[in-house]
């Protein structure tokens, strides 16, 4: 299923948590260890998001499924990790994540209304974000 794209400022992350924003200075996406990432950078942390499967690249607009972060995920599955101010953020399993891919190779990647949690909690935080690179 496609997600619904959210109207967020691109490559900054809101959140309905007091203090929870992030405005990203360096997105990228890049391959190493065998796993595609996306990778934002912040001056309050860093945002990556990992696509399952051995040696898959994402090639075309798509919609992903979130799992937990492990080399086993499929190449419909991603895993999200935020470091923020030294606390862990991690996807929660079955939140959507969108990949836009235009004819000319530019990527976007949005997250609406996505659970995040640091795993002791089982309040999560609904962050929005959109990064383009």
């Amino acid at each position: 299923p496609m997600s619904v794209p959210c109207s967020n400022p691109v490559n900054k992350l809101t959140s309905d948590a007091f203090n929870f924003e992030m405005d990203f200075y360096s997105v990228r996406g890049s391959y190493g260890w065998s796993s595609y990432k996306a990778s934002a950078i912040s001056s309050q942390g860093d945002f990556y998001l990992t696509f399952g499967g051995y040696n898959y690249t994402p090639t075309q607009s798509r919609t992903y499924i979130t799992d937990l972060e492990c080399g086993f995920n499929t190449s419909d599955e991603v895993s999200l990790r935020i470091n923020k101010n030294g606390l862990i953020y991690y996807g929660v399993p079955g939140e959507l994540a969108h990949m836009e891919i235009d004819s000319l190779g530019n990527k976007a990647i949005t997250l609406c209304n996505y659970k995040v949690t640091t795993g002791t909690s089982n309040n999560p935080t609904l962050i929005n974000v959109r990064l383009e690179f």
